[in-house]
């Protein structure tokens, strides 16, 4: 049964899967895993370089939003400012990169708020998917970000070497 067939019988049953590894998805399985999801499987299934991960599904989104009792409200109750939001994505992306898993976004958030992309860059994340209009402004604040934290890294780096070559003097 693929991962295809066993989602219709979950769905079926109630049971969709809330997390597939990447190594299970195809591009049929879209509606399950969203466009993304299906295509990184696809390349991964075509030998690409994909690292390893797995995507979050549908039916987690899902099961959260009727659980909380906000289907059908989040979109007007969503602020990707909220500390709360914040906290769970740097969570996530902190997780990912300690399992040596890539952390993505996708949405309107980074294409809509330039700011709230160069703090995702700022915690670390993989990548960041953004709206075609948004892709030229999205490199500018993205590339802008990278450097000031390339800058920082060199800067504390001196500084320690300073320190160490003061500490060898003594």
């Amino acid at each position: 049964m693929t991962t295809a067939d066993a989602t219709t019988a979950a769905r079926i049953s109630g049971d969709a899967p809330l997390l597939v590894p990447l190594s299970e998805v195809r591009s049929s399985d879209v509606l399950l895993v969203g466009g993304k999801g299906a295509n990184l499987g696809e390349l991964l299934a075509a030998g690409f370089p994909v690292p390893r991960g797995f995507v979050v599904t549908a039916a987690a989104y899902q099961r959260v939003t009727a659980d909380a009792g906000i289907d059908g409200r989040l979109a007007e109750l969503f602020d990707e400012r909220d500390p709360a939001v914040l906290w769970a994505i740097e969570q996530i992306v902190s997780s990912c990169r300690r399992a040596g898993l890539t952390s993505s976004l996708c949405g309107l958030a980074p294409s809509s708020n330039p700011e709230f992309a160069e703090l995702l860059v700022n915690m670390g994340i993989t990548s960041i998917s953004v709206d075609a209009d948004a892709v030229d402004a999205a490199r500018r604040v993205l590339g802008s970000a990278e450097r000031r934290i390339v800058l920082e890294y060199a800067r504390e780096a001196s500084q320690r070497q300073r320190s160490d070559r003061k500490e060898q003097n003594r």
